[in-house]
């Protein structure tokens, strides 16, 4: 099996664009997890995991099924 030949910079490039990505979201007052959900809505380009995630995330923040009165003081407390 013969060795393949490899660009010598590939695995700078790697390092560069995340570099660049942890640079560009400083710049944007961002985190990184924010800036590049921020790149994706721009590209609209979503994943399979983008939606579950975000599925996820509106369970978490919702309040629970259950007593009417609990869920009240809780909406009181926010």
């Amino acid at each position: 099996m013969s060795k393949r030949k490899i660009f010598p910079y590939s695995k700078k490039i790697v390092t560069t664009v995340s570099l660049q990505y942890l640079d560009e979201a400083k710049d944007l007052h961002m985190s990184l997890d924010s800036y590049i959900h921020w790149l994706k809505e721009r590209a609209k380009y979503f994943t399979a995991y983008d939606r579950v995630y975000w599925s996820w995330l509106e369970m978490e923040n919702e309040p629970q099924q259950g007593n009417a009165e609990q869920n009240a003081t809780i909406k009181e407390s926010r």
